[in-house]
C-alpha cells in the first residue's frame, strides 16, 4: 500500500482509536452476523455503499443474491463490545428495480470517542452476470469472477479485480489497485493509486494523476489507453511488433526496445511512433513521469 496510507492511518488511529491498541491487552471479540438473500431480476442492479467496511463480491451459479454481513466489535470487556457493537447500522433493502447494501456508524447524539474497534465485513455472492455498483471508504474491495457492467469507487483502500468481462470502471483515491484476468472494457480514473494490471484483453482507457501504472501482460486488444500526470507507467509485452505504439513523454524520459528509439536508449522530451498503423492501438502519454516499454 501507498505509504500515504499508512501514515495517514497511523494518524487516524491515534486521534480516533482507542487507547489499548497500542497496549499489549486482552481483547474481546464480539460478532454480529447478519443473512439475507433476494431474487435477482432482470433489469436490477445492486448497489453497495460501504463505510470502512471489507467488501467483497463473488460470482456463483445461484440465481439470486446471497449477502453475508458480519459486524464486529472488539473492546477491553464483553460488555463495553457488546454495547458499541449496536453503533453498527446496516441496510438490506430492496427499492426501485435496485437491492441496496450498506452499513454505517450511528453514534448517539453528545457521544465524543469510541471505547472499541468497530470492523464490518460483507461477502456478497452474485450471479455471474449482473449490474453492479460498488462505493467504499476506508476500506478493501474485492470482486472475482463476475460479468456484466461494473462500478467501483474506492477511497482510502486497496482494490482488487480478479476475473471480471463486460464493461468495468474504476475511481480510486490513495490506494492499492491490482487487476488479473479482465475481458471486456476498462475506464479507470485513478488518483494517488498504484496500478498493477495483467491479462487484460478488449479496450482500455486509464487516466492516472500521482499514481504509477505496471502493465505487464496484454490480451487481444482493440486500443490500449493511458493518460498520465507525474506518474511512471510500464508497459511489458510479449510481441511489440503486433501493435502501434505512440508514446509520449512530456517532460520525462521513454525506455523503450532499440527498433522502437532507433537505437537510443533512453529519449527525454520526447514522442515515439511505432509499428503499423491497422495494428491495435497503445497510445501512452505522461507529463513528468518515466514509460518504460518492455519486450
Amino acid at each position: 500500500m501507498n505509504k500515504l496510507i499508512y501514515y495517514i492511518a497511523y494518524i487516524v488511529q491515534i486521534i480516533f482509536y482507542p487507547s489499548f491498541l497500542v497496549a499489549q491487552t486482552k481483547v474481546e471479540v464480539i460478532t454480529k452476523t447478519v443473512e439475507k438473500s433476494f431474487v435477482y431480476k432482470s433489469g436490477y442492479s445492486l448497489q453497495v455503499d460501504g463505510k470502512s467496511a471489507k467488501i467483497t463480491a463473488k460470482g456463483w451459479d445461484g440465481a439470486g443474491i446471497k449477502v453475508v454481513m458480519k459486524l464486529i466489535s472488539k473492546g477491553l470487556t464483553a460488555d463495553m463490545a457488546k454495547k458499541e457493537l449496536e453503533y453498527q447500522k446496516y441496510a438490506l433493502n430492496e427499492t426501485n428495480k435496485s437491492i441496496v447494501i450498506r452499513n454505517y456508524l450511528l453514534l448517539p447524539r453528545g457521544f465524543d470517542k469510541l471505547s472499541t474497534i468497530q470492523e464490518t465485513e460483507i461477502q456478497i455472492y452474485v450471479p455471474k452476470n449482473i449490474t453492479l455498483r460498488i462505493k467504499n471508504a476506508f476500506g478493501e474491495t474485492e470482486l472475482s469472477r463476475i460479468s456484466g457492467q461494473i462500478s467501483i469507487e474506492n477511497e482510502y483502500g486497496d482494490i482488487f479485480i480478479n476475473d471480471l468481462n463486460g464493461s468495468v470502471k474504476v475511481k480510486s483515491f490513495f490506494g492499492d489497485l491490482k487487476l488479473n484476468a479482465h475481458s471486456g472494457t476498462l475506464i479507470m480514473d485513478i488518483s494517488h493509486t498504484e496500478t498493477s494490471i495483467s491479462g487484460f484483453s478488449g479496450s482500455a482507457r486509464i487516466n492516472t494523476n500521482l499514481g504509477n501504472v505496471s502493465v505487464r501482460s496484454l490480451g487481444e486488444i482493440s486500443y490500449f489507453k493511458v493518460i498520465g500526470e507525474k506518474a511512471d507507467i510500464t508497459l511489458k509485452v510479449t510481441d511489440i511488433d503486433q501493435y502501434f505504439w505512440n508514446v509520449r513523454s512530456k517532460y520525462g524520459e521513454i525506455e523503450a526496445p532499440n527498433k522502437m528509439t532507433k537505437g537510443i536508449k533512453s529519449i527525454k522530451n520526447a514522442k515515439v511512433e511505432y509499428g503499423n498503423q491497422g495494428s491495435p492501438n497503445i497510445q501512452v502519454t505522461t507529463d513528468f513521469g518515466k514509460i518504460e516499454i518492455i519486450e
